[in-house]
């Protein structure tokens, strides 16, 4: 009775020992029996750090963990990541998947945006779009590389400022102090100079404006003659301008009457040509009115 008795507490012993391990068991993998899980997809160009059993977050909280990292065949540039999380994690068509870590040096894992409240949940098995940031590993290679870049500048600087290229440095700013110098005392007369003529100028304003306010009567006046020159002017240019209209009206009307009495002067010039050539040729005609007979020559 007392032999059962033990075997029993043996196996009551061992059945929870089993328990726990495998609870201990489930902790360690992350994996929680009494939850559901959804499968989803995501793409990086880069996955360093990331691998089978990498924490998955969503809006901070870890939610689930990468079950699977693998490249595609659809000539994507970079690897598919194969994310568990719990069922109930809201996953929209805007959230965005990216690897960040915790802290500096802390472990990588996979981020999920919460989207906006308004966007409807992703389906299971879909592809979450992801943001490529660069990785710490990425800026370290490229500050090494740039590191090294600073360090042969250094070096270069180093070898340029040799004791030969400090002495033509030294040379050469000795100079320029030189130049500076010369240019200060030369600015220097030049501004005395200015300072000079604008003190003349001032002179001759004050002059000028003493001259102004002397002859303002004067220069009153024959702006005032000037004005009313001007005007009888303009007044006299249309006068003009009338006398000219009816010229010009006067011709327009009488232009036949004129036609006829210059007809009539070309006449008369022509019976006065005719006159003069005949009195020339015949100028007995003013006297007689017939033509002399011929005298018979003796014989």
């Amino acid at each position: 009775m007392d032999y059962r008795a033990s075997e029993i507490k043996a196996g009551i012993f061992i059945i929870i020992s089993i328990i726990l391990f495998v609870v201990f068991l489930a902790i360690i993998i992350g994996m929680n029996s009494f939850s559901e899980k959804e499968t989803f997809l995501t793409r990086f160009h880069y996955v360093g750090g990331v691998e089978k059993g990498s924490a998955v977050r969503y809006a901070g909280l870890q939610v689930g963990s990468v079950v699977d990292v693998r490249l595609v065949d659809d000539n994507y540039p970079g690897a598919e990541v194969v994310i568990q999380v719990a069922k109930e994690t809201p996953i929209r068509v805007d959230s965005r998947a990216f690897m960040t870590t915790i802290g500096i040096m802390g472990s990588v894992y996979i981020e999920i945006t919460a989207g906006s409240a308004d966007a409807p949940l992703l389906a299971p098995g879909s592809l979450i779009p992801s943001e490529n940031v660069t990785g710490f590993a990425q800026l370290s290679g490229a500050a090494s590389s740039i590191l090294d870049e600073l360090t042969e500048l250094l070096r270069g600087l180093n070898d340029m400022l040799n004791e030969n290229n400090k002495k033509r440095i030294s040379d050469m700013i000795t100079s320029l102090n030189q130049i500076a110098r010369m240019i200060e005392v030369n600015l220097q007369g030049t501004l005395v100079d200015m300072s000079a003529l604008t003190a003349e100028l001032n002179s001759m304003t004050l002059a000028a404006k003493d001259i102004i306010v002397k002859n303002d009567a004067s220069l009153t006046n024959s702006v005032q003659h000037l004005e009313t020159l001007l005007s009888h002017s303009v007044q006299a240019l249309n006068n003009l301008n009338d006398v000219l209209s009816e010229v010009d009206r006067s011709m327009f009307e009488n232009q036949q009457q004129y036609n006829q009495i210059m007809d009539n002067l070309s006449s008369m010039t022509e019976n006065l040509n005719d006159f003069s050539q005949t009195i020339k040729e015949r100028p007995w005609t003013v006297i007689r009115k017939t033509t002399p007979t011929q005298r018979k020559l003796d014989q």
